[in-house]
């Protein structure tokens, strides 16, 4: 395990160290060469110088064909150690942050959801506000009909109240009248 530090340090290094092998790449392509236009054009250079090279040596080299054989191989072992560990690092990461990005994704769940309830709950306050003014509305014209028929109608009973007593007098008269008549008539028989 590598702290965070220890790797930065590592990658300026190797950026550094990159700098100066690409400086010391253009010394060297304009000292064999010239001046160049663009770094395309030095690159071209430099493939072609070392193509040339390579041409040489490979035929001065050819007795170390097995010395390279040797390198590749211990190469290719290396590549593969650093490739395992490089696999194992992979996956302890994965397994620390993997609880990270499940609760970054629920999180992130949890945020949609509770902004579309707020959407909903502001789409519903907008519909009931516009329904209670209707129902406020509504209700004043509906008190103002209720109110003109209790008075209809307190009228049409006291009217009613009126008839009926006139009814009942008159109805206690036309006994009293037939109550006199019968006692005339009995007094004259």
């Amino acid at each position: 395990y590598l702290s965070a530090e220890a790797l930065d340090a590592a990658s300026q290094m190797l950026q550094s160290e990159n700098e100066v092998v690409i400086q010391e790449k253009r010394r060297l392509a304009t000292d064999m060469i010239g001046s160049f236009q663009t770094d395309d054009d030095m690159k071209h250079a430099l493939n072609i110088e070392t193509m040339k090279s390579s041409l040489q040596n490979s035929c001065e080299d050819a007795r170390d064909v097995h010395s390279l054989k040797k390198e590749h191989d211990a190469l290719t072992d290396h590549i593969k150690a650093m490739r395992k560990q490089s696999e194992r690092m992979e996956s302890k990461l994965s397994i620390k942050n993997g609880g990270y990005m499940k609760r970054c994704d629920a999180f992130n769940e949890e945020i949609l959801q509770g902004f579309a309830e707020i959407q909903h709950s502001k789409i519903e306050e907008s519909v009931y506000t516009v329904l209670m003014g209707h129902e406020k509305r509504g209700i004043t014209n509906r008190i103002e009909k209720l109110e003109e028929e209790i008075e209809g109608m307190e009228k049409s009973e006291a009217k009613l109240q009126k008839q009926y007593g006139d009814l009942l007098h008159e109805k206690n008269r036309h006994k009293l009248c037939l109550h006199q008549k019968e006692e005339k008539e009995k007094a004259a028989s």
